[in-house]
């Protein structure tokens, strides 16, 4: 499954970041003096091919390093749920798409 711009925004944090787990989760290596990857991570994950389970629990992280009294489970993100959010997500690529003539009427 292919990591959109779209579907990685949705993976921030309420306050605009990502965490290590997260990182880890998509298998970046961390600098060993910082707690974030190298540059040019971002071109490295987004728009590549990962396994859904992967992408899952990269969006299931999301905040829960914020909230460490709640802690999170991403095997509660359902399949279905992941199901329901990248229909979405490709509704909303391709109307964007539209809006801007990107696509012809056909396409969407």
């Amino acid at each position: 499954m292919i990591l959109t711009q779209e579907i990685f925004e949705q993976g921030l944090s309420r306050n605009g970041g990502f965490s290590r787990k997260q990182f880890e989760a998509l298998g970046l290596k961390l600098n060993p003096n910082k707690w974030t990857p190298a540059k040019g991570w971002k071109s490295r994950v987004v728009g590549n091919d990962f396994p859904e389970e992967t992408i899952r629990k990269f969006l299931a992280l999301k905040d829960a390093h914020l909230d460490k009294t709640k802690g999170f489970d991403f095997e509660i993100f359902s399949k279905t749920d992941f199901k329901n959010f990248y229909q979405q997500s490709k509704a909303d690529e391709i109307m964007t798409a539209a809006e801007n003539g990107i696509v012809g009427d056909e396409d969407v």
